[in-house]
């Protein structure tokens, strides 16, 4: 039988994909080895809170996965809304997406774009798409 549980990262295996949880409700219970659910690639820092799913057998623990990170005082999601999809790094770097909008915004130090290519379009005379490049150093061909 499987059970959920919220749980604080102790250490991460970068290299295999998963870390070692202490499971504070269960008198701080190690597990270790846990698996992340494989979407992305993003381990957490020591001490972040992630719901886990753990399967029992006979009573001992056999296996686990880590669903992810979850909101909670220590961790409010940065912006909110029903068309809005936000993906937050670690240094601040973020990439958003309004759906209503259809605007996709990119907040980072240094972007790398390995090739960009733009187009103006033009219905009736309004503006439909801009590229905004000011700040922008080109390297001509």
């Amino acid at each position: 039988m499987a059970e959920l549980f919220y749980a604080r990262i102790s250490k991460v295996d970068y290299k295999k994909g998963t870390a070692d949880v202490v499971i504070e409700e269960r008198e701080n219970q190690v597990v270790s080895d846990v698996p992340f659910l494989a979407n992305v690639y993003e381990m957490p820092k020591i001490k972040d809170r992630v719901a886990v799913l753990i399967e029992y057998i006979k009573g001992d623990i056999d296996k686990g996965v880590i669903l992810g990170p979850v909101y909670s005082n220590e961790k409010k999601p940065n912006r909110t809304g029903k068309s809005i999809f936000e993906k937050r790094f670690k240094d601040g770097t973020s990439i958003t997406y309004n759906e209503e909008l259809k605007l996709m915004t990119v907040e980072a130090e240094r972007l790398k774009v390995k090739e960009l290519n733009a187009e103006r379009v033009v219905a009736n005379s309004a503006k439909v798409g801009t590229l905004d490049t000011s700040g922008c150093t080109y390297k001509g061909a």
